[in-house]
Parts: C-alpha cells; structure tokens; sequence
C-alpha cells in the first residue's frame, strides 16, 4: 500500500514538474522540431529504380551434362544469387559499362554531373557534387574503386518472399540515373551468369576442334598406308577365322580408344574447373575425393570385376547373349548404387563449404569428374588385357595377313575415335547455343517520380518525439539544479506548522474588482499594491489571509499576544504585502490594529497605503518626538493605523533596540488588540533579531518559486539560536503550476468563494 502511494505521488510530481514547465517544454520543443523540418527540406531527394528478375532454380532444370554427371545445388540459391549481384565483380562490370557509355559525363555517380543546391541545404552543407575535370578512364584503377563503393553504397537486393524473384534497386538524386543504373546492374548480372553457364562448354568446343583435327589426320593416313598395302601385296580379304578374330580386336580396341577419348575430355573438363578454384577449395575436394574412395572402396571394387567378368563374358559368348545381359543389368545397378552414394557424401562433404552456388557447383563437377574417371579408368585396364589376348592370337597368323589386319584395325580404330569426336562437338555446340541463362528479367526498372528519401512524414514524427524527450529531460534537469522552495512538504520538514498559504495574485489580475498599481522606490525597484482583503474581500487571497489570521489567534490563547513580528528570508518574497492584508483582516474583526514599519532601511508601507512617510518611527525613537500619538497616522480602515518608517536613520538596529522602543510597545499595548511589526529580510540585516525581544510572535514568509532552500535553512539557524517565538510559516504566491501541492487550496476557496 506504501508502495501504491509512493508511485501516486511520483506520478503527481511528474505531472507538476510538467505542467511547471510546460512552456519551457513547448518552446524547445518547437525549436527543435522546427530545426529536424529544415534539415528535412535541406536533404537531397533520393529517387530508387526497382528491376525485378526470376532466378530458375538449378536443381529443377534438367542437366544438359554431355556425361550426365550430378551437381548438388545448393538450397539457398536465391541467397547465393544475391550475393552474386552485390559482389565487387558486378560492381566493376557495371561501372566499366557506364564509363564506356554515352552517359558517362552526365551522370551523378561518376562526378560528371553538377548539382544544384537550394539555399536550405547550404544552411546545413559546405560540400557540393564536384564534377570531375579530367576525363574518366576504365583504366584509372583508384578512380574505379571509389565509383565502385559508391555503386554498392545506392544498391539494395531483397528476395521477394515464398518466389524466385529478386529485387535489384538502386538510389540516387535523379530518377532517370537510377533507372539507368539499376538496369544496367541487371544486365552485367545476366552477362555474367551466361558466361558462367558457357564457359566449360566453350573449353571443351576449344579442346574437342583441336582433336578432331589430329584424328582426321591420323584417319587420312590409316586409309592411304591401307590402300598402299592392299595394292602391292594384293591382299583384300582374310579367312573367316582370321575376320571373326580380326573384328573382335577391332571391337575392343574401338570401346578401348573410346574410352580414352572420354577419358581425355573429362580431363580437359577437370582442368578447367580446376583452374577456377582457389587452393584453399583444392584441398578441400582432394579430402572430399579421398572419402568418398574410402567409403565406396568395396563397391568400386565390386563395379571393376563386373567389368572385367562382362569384358571375358562379351569376348567369349558376344553381344546380346543372356549371359552378358545379365551381367550388364548388375553392373547398371552397381553403378546406379554408386552414384547415389556418391551425390550423397558430396552433399554432406561440401554443402557449406562457398556460399556461392558457382562456385560450389564447380566442386560438385570436379568431385564427379574424379569419380566417372576412376571407373572409366578401371574399365580401360580390362579392355587393354583383352585387347593384349587378341594381339596374341592375332600374331599366329602369317605376317601379311597379320599386316593387313593391323592396318584395317587402326583404320577401324581411328575412324571410330574420329566419329566420337564429331559427335562430342555437336553436342558441345548444342549445348552452348542452347545455354540461355538462369536469369529472367521479369520487369525492367521504371524511372520513378515518388521520392524514397526524406521520408517528410517520419521526419517530423521522429523529430516530434524528440523534441519532445529532450524538452522533457531537459525540463527535468532544470527542475533538479532549481534549489528554490516548491513544496510544502519541504516546508514541513523543518519541523514548523504552515500557518497559511497564500495563492498567487496573479491568479486574480482577470477579477475587476482587484484594483492594482505599480510604486517606484528609489530608482529601480516596484512593488505591487494588492490589498485585497479590504478591496476584493471574496477572493481565495483574502481568504488565505483570514486563515493566516485565525492560525495566529489560537496559536496562543492568552491575552498577551499583542506583538506580532513578521520577515523573510530575502527581498522580494511578499513579507510587507501579507503583514499589511493581515493588519486589514485583524481590523476587520473588530480588532483595534496597528501596523508599525520597523523596516528602517527599505520602508514601503507607507506607499502602500499613500501616507507620509514623516512624522514616523525614527522621530519617536530618536526623541525627537515624546507623544507617540502624533506619529500615528490613521487609514481609510476601521480599527487599522499606520506608524510609518519616518527618516531613514544611519543605525536601525540601535534605534530598534533602544528602551524608547520599549516604551512605545508598552504604550501601544495599553491603545491596540494587535501591533503589527514589518521588518527587513532576516538573512540581509540583523533588525528582525533584535526586534525579537520585544515580541510574542514571529513567523516567516516564504515565497514559492523565489526563495532558496539554504537560505529558508540558514534563517531557521538563526532564528532557533535566537530563541525567536516561531508561530510558523507562510508560504506566499502559491501558483498551482509552479508549486506542488499549493493548487489544492486556491482550487477549494476559488469554488467556494467564487463568483457565481
């Protein structure tokens, strides 16, 4: 329940410090909000330009692999396209496009172009868009890269969710330039892609040409050295043992040279790939390689004697005998088998082993090639025995026969490996036209006329919260270093009981019937006359002071409580204000009162109530004058005199503490119910305590919002070593905004006592 109390009154002093402040907050607040709105006008305008392109999965397009070798593509793809298209290579692509363009000397991104300022921004910014004075070259290596960082800088890539559809944006000050640039981003993208996908093709065409013209070479010279043969020995046929054994060497060399033509394409193949890769991705497909050896040793193995058994099977019982079908049924599922587990264990080798799908396709295709040589190599070794047994029983024929079988065999052999190769190209080149890219560009980027940046609405909503905050904190702050009086429980913490408080005048200046004017004394300072409790006796004023007045009149209940001694602490706090409406509720009451000016140095109350200020005071005390009856000065008030200050003397205090002021108190105790003492400030004179001795009550005026804290603590020193009789105090110009706790008791007397 504490707690509860606690946090209510926390809340309650944060609403006052608010509304205390409330102007100080607006005012910064204003200030501040209007700054964030200038520098808003002030900033460049930022137009983006949005391509949209559909990336096609690789893992769902069919492979156009001459030797269907597997690539396991990676799942992410659209996250490795992105990066892709944000990589330097791109950047420089693309920037090397626009300088070689006919925009390049008008564009913002390569300096080329002049901006105008507008007279806010030059507020703000000393710096401008410098055109460059030299001509732009490609080749200008420091130049590119910072072109490059400022082309990255205005990218933005961002994956349209649950599709394949990427968004390739990119923002600057002119909205055409930003079209132009977002799609010549795309366009290098898409460059780069196709040159990706036909590179290896492109090899391989290079590699296959090359071939194709050695083996017709070679095929040129079987034909005339067998045409040569046959004309000088006469020799056109052989026997049919001779033929049959002739054809079945011929099969095997053919399948054996085959094999080896493949074998040389995918090393070609290999060593392009290989040439792509870093050392670094090397070694890790060496470690992938040697596991997947590792792991499929026995079935490699057991694929390498099915060969060799289908190889024994095909010499002895030829194609198509059930017996060799069999074996060749096994064999396609040994290798199915093979395949599997090998995709399998490149996946889990190096599925994160580059982020981009490239490049780890590239692994996957070295990684295969490896494996399809390892078998293809194993069958070779097994062609070559049988091609060994064959020459052996071919060399038991008779030497021109056996001639002439060598010939037609490297005729067969070459013209075999001739037609492979020519077939290898055709499918290279069909593969290489047939390459069209992953890359769809499904929307071009638009010039856009929306400006993306300043974002005018979330400017000034965020500079409306900020201001607001630092206003906030800083009212806070004011609040903390503010060491001036607020509240009456810092009253209350000295120990003495607040006898009135007293509302702000100003609270009344709209009342009519509160009639106000400014005193001049000396040359600078002014007081306010208000003496409200006899010209506006409804108002919470004259109330609070009626309060004042009934609090000192059961304070003590005797008879003997005539003397009645009021200061403050400093200037300026209202004490000669509350002493004169407190003289005019005393005489209201019937009460014969009378208010004398002890104030020697700074008399005012002779202006408040327009008398003269001599005959007065010091005249009595300096024996000037012995009836004291002639220094009184009568008031337009029943029951209210007046004894001004008089002359101001050069020793007030002395003139206070004299037995003539004793005498004048015991003469006035015999005339009056009430006598009234106006003295200086407490904490500027000693006056108040000598006066102190001469009377039956004292209390302290203290004004909201004006007086300090150490002084109000240094007065109470004072006033306790000087066994002062403290009734208590007052808290004067208590305004509901500025004094926590004060509004309660204007808001009760102003509802009770107000105008109706």
């Amino acid at each position: 329940m504490e707690n509860l109390e606690e946090n209510q009154i926390s809340l309650k002093e944060f609403y006052f410090i608010l509304k205390k402040r409330l102007k100080f907050v607006l005012s910064v607040s204003i200030l501040i909000l209007s700054v964030c709105i200038i520098y808003t006008l002030s900033l460049r305008p930022i137009y983006k330009s949005t391509s949209l392109v559909m990336v096609e999965d690789p893992s769902s397009a069919p492979t156009t692999d001459i030797f269907q070798t597997s690539m396991v593509q990676e799942k992410n793809f659209l996250s490795n396209e992105m990066e892709i298209i944000g990589s330097w290579t791109v950047s420089e692509k693309t920037i090397i496009n626009l300088i070689n363009s006919e925009y390049k000397n008008n564009l913002f991104l390569l300096g080329t172009r002049p901006y105008q300022s507008n007279w806010l921004r030059n507020l703000f910014y000393f710096d401008d868009i410098l055109v460059n004075a030299t001509e732009i070259k490609s080749s200008d290596k420091s130049a590119l890269v910072k072109y490059i960082r400022k082309l990255r800088n205005g990218m933005s890539i961002k994956n349209q969710k649950n599709t394949d559809m990427i968004e390739i944006s990119f923002s600057t000050i002119d909205p055409i330039e930003a079209a132009l640039i977002a799609n010549t981003i795309v366009d290098e993208y898409k460059k780069l892609d196709l040159a990706w996908n036909t590179g290896e093709m492109s090899h391989l065409k290079s590699f296959l040409v090359d071939q194709i013209d050695k083996k017709k070479v070679e095929l040129l010279d079987s034909e005339n050295l067998l045409k040569k043969f046959q004309e000088k020995e006469q020799i056109f046929t052989i026997d049919e043992n001779s033929k049959l054994l002739l054809e079945n060497l011929i099969s095997a060399e053919s399948k054996l040279y085959n094999l080896k033509s493949e074998g040389n394409i995918l090393f070609e193949r290999k060593k392009y790939i290989e040439s792509q890769l870093t050392d670094e991705e090397k070694k890790l497909i060496d470690g992938v390689s040697n596991t997947i050896n590792h792991r499929l040793y026995a079935l490699k193995n057991e694929i390498a004697l099915k060969e060799a058994e289908l190889i024994t099977a095909v010499s002895q019982q030829g194609e198509g005998h059930p017996v060799v079908n069999s074996i060749e049924d096994k064999l396609e599922k040994l290798k199915n088998q093979l395949e599997l587990e090998t995709r399998t264990l490149i996946s889990q080798g190096i599925s994160v082993a580059d982020p981009i799908k490239y490049r780890q396709s590239l692994m996957d295709s070295v990684i295969n090639i490896t494996a399809i040589s390892a078998m293809i190599e194993s069958k070779v070794n097994e062609l070559e025995k049988l091609v060994s047994e064959y020459d052996q029983d071919l060399s038991s024929l008779p030497q021109k026969i056996l001639e002439f079988a060598r010939l037609s065999r490297d005729l067969n052999i070459h013209s075999e490996t001739y037609s492979l190769m020519r077939q290898k190209l055709e499918e290279t080149r069909i593969n290489e036209a047939s390459q069209v890219g992953s890359i769809r560009i499904i929307d071009e980027a638009r010039v856009s006329t929306s400006r993306v940046s300043p974002n005018m609405k979330l400017n000034f909503l965020a500079g409306l919260i900020l201001s607001l905050i630092i206003s906030i904190m800083l009212a806070f702050l004011i609040e903390h270093f503010d060491r001036t009086v607020k509240s009456l429980d810092e009253i209350e913490s000295y120990g003495f009981p607040i006898l009135a408080i007293i509302p702000s005048m100003g609270r009344d200046k709209k009342n009519k019937k509160t009639k106000k004017y400014q005193i001049k004394i000396g040359n600078a300072e002014k007081v306010e006359r208000r003496l409200l409790t006899h010209e506006d006796p409804k108002s919470p004023v004259s109330e609070a002071y009626r309060g004042l007045r009934t609090s000192l009149m059961y304070d003590k209940q005797n008879n003997e409580n005539k003397v009645i001694l009021i200061s403050s602490t400093g200037p300026g706090e209202g004490k000669t204000t509350t002493i004169a409406n407190l003289a005019i509720a005393y005489a209201d009451l019937g009460k014969k009162t009378i208010l004398i000016d002890t104030d020697l140095r700074k008399p005012i109350i002779n202006k408040i109530f327009s008398i003269e200020k001599d005959p007065g005071l010091t005249k009595y005390l300096s024996g000037n004058e012995n009836n004291f009856t002639k220094i009184i000065s009568e008031t337009s008030i029943d029951n209210l005199s007046i004894i001004t200050s008089g002359i101001i003397p050069p020793n007030p205090s002395e003139m206070l503490a004299s037995e003539r002021m004793v005498e004048l108190l015991d003469e006035l105790k015999k005339v009056y119910d009430v006598i009234l003492l106006d003295s200086p400030p407490l904490l500027a004179v000693t006056d108040t305590l000598v006066s102190m001795k001469f009377v039956d009550q004292f209390f302290l005026v203290v004004r909201a919002m004006k007086t300090d804290k150490l002084g109000l603590k240094r007065s109470i020193e004072l006033l306790k070593q000087a066994n002062a009789p403290i009734s208590g105090i007052v808290l004067n110009a208590v305004d509901e905004t500025t004094s926590y706790g004060g509004g309660y008791y204007y808001n009760y007397y102003q509802y009770y006592y107000g105008d109706k």
